[in-house]
């Protein structure tokens, strides 16, 4: 080693090195995140049940249900956003009788029906929040739901309040067909004031959480890796490779 080649390793010390790969992995995962962001890769989706089961560690994203509605539904049909609980969700129900795939039988082709609901989901979720992102992109939509919750605050129940914020801090609501964004979100944040500190606390990680994920999108990229390929739990309604007819 001479000593041109020796002065440029010890300018370049290995802690530049790591740093250096951990900002380029940053960039190639946010760049992959993005990409996947725009695909709709969800087999057979019907719920979220069976190989879209939600979990700790996989909740979709506004981006990937956006991919979903569109690579299903065309933009001259009528979308059927169907919301709420377990009620709307058909727990109990075999995929094979599930009700919403019977009602876009009856309604026939001129019909997209699209299940968003989940279990102990209220009137403001993923349905309301979808409707919102691709409504101006359908001349003809519907919103179903149960009201068997008391009226849940405009971004959603505790748990699922990543979907509203993921969508907001996507810049996905601005041109939605809620025209009120700003004096939404005032009447939002007004109403976490009357929340115990714990889930004030957990509210505020998951606004933090996804106000990064708005710029990196990690969440897409990892929930596409953990559906295909490396779920973390495994048994027979988690298979990856299996088909959800």
């Amino acid at each position: 080693m001479n000593k041109t080649t020796g002065a440029w390793l010890t300018r370049f010390s290995w802690p530049k090195v790591f740093c250096l790969g951990v900002l380029c992995g940053l960039l190639v995962c946010s760049v992959l995140g993005r990409h996947i962001a725009r695909t709709g890769y969800y087999r057979n989706f019907l719920r979220f049940g069976g190989g879209h089961q939600l979990d700790p560690t996989f909740f979709p994203t506004a981006s990937q249900m956006k991919a979903v509605i569109e690579s299903q539904c065309k933009k001259e049909q009528v979308l059927v956003l169907v919301g709420g609980s377990s009620v709307m969700f058909g727990a109990g129900q075999p995929v094979r009788y599930l009700w919403t795939k019977r009602l876009n039988q009856e309604l026939g082709p001129g019909y997209c029906v699209v299940n968003l609901a989940v279990p102990a989901g209220g009137f403001a979720g993923y349905a309301s929040v979808a409707l919102e992102i691709v409504g101006n992109e359908y001349k003809r939509k519907l919103l179903l739901t149960d009201t068997d919750f008391p009226l849940d605050p405009a971004d959603g129940m505790l748990w699922y309040k990543h979907m509203f914020w993921d969508a907001y801090y996507k810049d996905m609501l601005n041109h939605s067909i809620v025209t009120r964004t700003r004096e939404r979100l005032a009447h939002v944040l007004k109403g976490y004031n009357g929340r115990k500190d714990k889930e004030r606390n957990q509210i505020e990680q998951t606004r933090l959480g996804m106000l990064l994920d708005g710029y990196l999108y990690f969440n897409d990229l990892w929930t596409y890796v953990h559906y295909n390929y490396m779920q973390t739990r495994y048994y027979l309604s988690y298979a990856p490779r299996r088909h959800w007819a």
